[in-house]
């Protein structure tokens, strides 16, 4: 046989990772069209795809690893990805930092959100269950290999992101 029981759940896993990732809200392709809706930008096309490059390669080293700290990832990953849909799916934009802030500020409101968009929460969910799948999928790497490293990789870029995104929120300023 072609391919053992291993190599079949790599495979499957690595696939239901990038599907997690290019079933995203909005798609691969809106994004390209909103980056280059005045015009061709090679510089901006490549900063996109390269963020999804990463985040593909963060989500397969993350699921190769053996400590708490790759279910931690998952769970923190299919959490902002739940609200993200969530929040696309009930207003059809993209999650802004205000936004974000005024959901923050209504979690006493919690029950009624989950009632009323109830929905939408289900199919978002399918997305998340896709990735835990792929991370459950996911074969552990062999022994000898040095998974210190890719925990590390991982970390340093999750806390890079981070950063960036705190440094985009805090550092843009409103005209008002």
């Amino acid at each position: 046989m072609f391919l053992n029981k291993t190599h079949l759940y790599f495979v499957i896993a690595c696939s239901c990772i990038v599907a997690f990732v290019f079933w995203e809200h909005p798609s691969i392709v809106s994004k390209w069209t909103h980056t280059n809706a005045q015009g061709f930008s090679l510089a901006k096309s490549l900063v996109l795809v390269g963020a999804e490059v990463l985040l593909v390669l963060s989500l397969f080293l993350a699921s190769r690893s053996y400590s708490i700290f790759k279910y931690l990832y998952l769970f923190l990953v299919v959490l902002s990805a739940l609200i993200f849909d969530v929040f696309y799916f009930a207003s059809g934009k993209v999650i802004e930092f205000q936004d974000f802030v005024l959901l923050i500020s209504n979690l006493a409101n919690t029950k009624d959100a989950v009632v009323m968009y109830g929905s939408w929460i289900g199919w978002a969910s399918l997305r998340g269950f896709v990735l835990i799948s792929g991370f459950v999928l996911m074969p552990p790497p062999p022994k000898d290999s040095p998974q210190k490293k890719y925990t590390a990789l991982i970390f340093d870029r999750s806390c890079f992101s981070l950063l960036s995104l705190c440094n985009l929120c805090f550092s843009t300023r409103r005209s008002d």
